[in-house]
């Protein structure tokens, strides 16, 4: 990533940290979420946006990459609190490594977010939706890191 690339996803991350926690968190809360957790080693809290997909009432999956980023690290098995469409939840979160789970996943998160199959390098049909054969390749790819989080009841 160049050094404009870095300062470009700095302040957009920067406004969407504002815009999920304020009035207006529905101009993109359908598909962010702002995901805050500690750093292990530093104890630093990170407050990250990031696209997701609600599987059911208590368990959102968001994906990223381990070869864009490395806060993932921090995610198997920690306690997290998310935004969610300007409410604010505890919960756990995980790294998926179950080959069939992870393409289920991987296939619901970009049916959800088509938006991100570019990003993600997935092929789209006429119709803007992920295929099959692109699903496969990025959930089998060791780089793509799925995260599960499991909500807590209540606020």
């Amino acid at each position: 990533m160049t050094r404009w690339e870095r300062r470009y996803y700095a302040v957009l991350n920067a406004v969407m940290r504002v815009l999920l926690r304020s009035p207006l968190h529905g101009l993109r809360s359908a598909h962010t979420i702002l995901l805050v957790f500690t750093g292990r080693r530093s104890g630093r809290r990170y407050r990250m946006p990031v696209s997701y997909w609600q599987r059911g009432a208590a368990e959102v999956i968001c994906l990223t990459s381990a070869a864009w980023s490395r806060w993932w690290l921090n995610l198997d098995g920690a306690p997290v609190s998310v935004v969610l469409r300007g409410t604010t939840y505890g919960g756990r979160s995980e790294l998926v490594a179950e080959p069939t789970l992870r393409v289920e996943l991987v296939s619901g998160f970009l049916r959800h977010n088509a938006q991100d199959c570019r990003h993600y390098g997935v092929d789209t049909d006429a119709q803007g939706r992920p295929t099959a054969a692109g699903l496969t390749v990025l959930a089998d790819a060791p780089e793509t890191k799925v995260i599960r989080i499991m909500l807590a009841p209540g606020r």
